[in-house]
């Protein structure tokens, strides 16, 4: 199968995962396994290439064939073709994606181990 990427940037690639192990009070988390493909393809830690770099569509509903990435992939589903962007709206859009995801995303928790209470 063919597969293309569309959006504001490439993947960030991590081709490796873990499962906690229980050590008293705490957890590590050791690298446990790498994920491959068919061929043993894995090592894709820079992540992938974009085929399209259109910027994310926050401002859409999902499925709303205006958004922009999705836009893309249609175009090149019956054209042939991705719908081309300016590079000067890809920065644009990438930056009010960015400001967006800090809002939706500042009061979730990132990473392994959770020390917030620790403070």
């Amino acid at each position: 199968m063919q597969v293309h990427l569309v959006g504001p940037n490439k993947t960030y690639g991590k081709p490796v995962g873990y499962f906690p192990i229980p050590v008293g009070d705490w957890y590590i988390f050791p690298v446990s396994f790498r994920t491959t493909n068919k061929s043993g393809d894995g090592n894709y830690f820079n992540g992938f290439s974009l085929n399209s770099q259109v910027p994310d569509g926050l401002d859409k509903d999902w499925g709303d064939i205006t958004e922009s990435c999705l836009q893309s992939a249609l175009s090149y589903i019956t054209t042939g073709a991705f719908k081309i962007q300016s590079t000067d709206n890809i920065y644009r859009a990438q930056q009010e994606v960015k400001t967006g995801n800090l809002v939706l995303d500042r009061n979730n928790f990132k990473g392994a181990v959770d020390t917030r209470s620790l403070k």
